[in-house]
């Protein structure tokens, strides 16, 4: 199985004309394949990323089972000449292409696909034991008591209540970070609020984000106020931004950027690590740059923000 699902080369092309893949195998006949820069497997999120594409709809399922499946590999083959191409393959078929083209890749990153099932066995029943063993300290899980972590129980009682107020019903993490001031966490992507406390009273509740600090290591910092004094200034949804969340309107912004480019088709955007997508009182906001050819061929790179609101463009800027 070989299906190209994007890139500067068809699959017509790929097969017939420059033969990299023939009927009784790989073979490296052309020097398209040996002019190759590098072949690299797609992490999880480009995966991710390209599902939510509406250009990428009919290999959506292929697309889920790459990230299922330890046969099927999702990668991407560079060239010298600037030309790629995204590509779906079966692990024997993408051995053979990384043989043909004499390119390697980092061991690590295919670790998923290179154990037998043997080894496969051992670390299922060795990830089930562990998970016995941590399931005390599941911090997926609803914590039913905040009593370790030196919450009394009418302080507890009024950050449930506080919580609820702003749309947050469980938490499954907590973390002390000064005397009277808490990080809990509350759902699959770990989001946190941060809660400072007054007495018995919760004093106020603000969302998180992470920053990297002096010494190079990531912390989280306190950013909007939710709740203030007893009163709910706004709802936990309408300011965290889920994972699911930001690889949509990451490909929704691309598709906003490719339709005002004079050659979409060139479009070269960065990976997310260089996307901030940001959401405050509903409306999300996505800052980022690519490159692509202006109207004499030469690449030139846009930087922009655009800001959506109920899945609707409320503002396009760039430069």
């Amino acid at each position: 199985m070989f299906k190209i699902i994007s890139g500067d080369f068809s699959q017509q092309t790929v097969m017939a004309n420059e033969k990299l893949i023939e009927t009784k195998g790989m073979k490296a006949t052309t020097t398209l394949l040996n002019n190759a820069e590098n072949i690299r497997v797609l992490e999880e999120n480009e995966i991710k990323a390209l599902i939510y594409d509406a250009n990428y709809s009919k290999f959506t399922k292929e697309l889920e089972q790459a990230l299922k499946s330890t046969k099927t590999v999702c990668f991407e083959y560079k060239f010298t000449n600037g030309k790629s191409f995204k590509a779906l393959a079966d692990l024997n078929t993408y051995h053979k292409i990384q043989k043909s083209g004499e390119k390697t890749i980092d061991e690590n990153k295919l670790s998923k696909t290179t154990f037998n099932f043997g080894c496969l066995a051992v670390i299922i029943i060795f990830f089930a034991f562990c998970v016995i063993l941590s399931s005390t300290d599941d911090n997926t899980a609803p914590i039913k008591s905040f009593e370790n972590y030196g919450i009394s129980t009418a302080q507890e009682q009024n950050i449930r209540t506080a919580l609820n107020q702003i749309g947050i019903n469980e938490v499954n993490g907590v973390k002390k970070a000064d005397t009277n001031e808490y990080e809990l966490f509350f759902d699959k992507d770990k989001n946190s609020v941060w809660v400072t406390l007054n007495g018995d009273k919760v004093k106020s509740i603000e969302t998180t984000k992470e920053i990297l600090n002096i010494s190079q290591e990531v912390v989280t910092i306190p950013n909007k106020t939710i709740y203030n004094n007893g009163k709910s200034l706004g709802q936990i949804k309408d300011y965290i931004l889920t994972k699911d969340e930001f690889y949509e309107y990451q490909v929704n912004a691309e598709n906003v950027v490719k339709n005002s480019l004079k050659a979409p088709t060139t479009a070269k955007f960065p990976t997310s690590s260089n996307w901030s997508i940001t959401k405050e009182n509903g409306v999300i906001t996505a800052i980022s740059y690519v490159d692509s050819q202006n109207s004499f061929g030469a690449m030139i790179r846009m930087e922009f923000e655009i800001k959506f609101k109920n899945g609707r463009v409320i503002s396009f800027k760039h430069s």
